[in-house]
């Protein structure tokens, strides 16, 4: 068991590791106040899918139910991989 959850340690580092800070830049605010009056969406969902929207990136989720009626997200749910 302690192997497995040593490399489970050794891959969640890997991943943040190769993980980037993104910012909350005025075009992830405008694209959040956009999703929150069109969708019933909570804040931190919002900025969320804001900010994968505005950078372009996939949102990598296993909880794609809070993000599925989001038009133009691209949505990868790891464990359907």
């Amino acid at each position: 068991m302690l192997e497995k959850d040593a490399a489970t340690e050794q891959n969640v580092k890997s991943f943040i590791g190769d993980s980037m800070l993104l910012d909350i830049t005025p075009a992830v605010i405008m694209q959040c106040v956009a999703l929150r009056k069109g969708k019933k969406i909570k804040t931190p969902d919002a900025i969320i899918a804001a900010t994968a929207l505005t950078h372009g990136y996939a949102l990598i989720t296993g909880n794609e139910k809070d993000f599925v009626n989001i038009s133009g997200l691209n949505i990868i749910n790891p464990s359907k991989l």
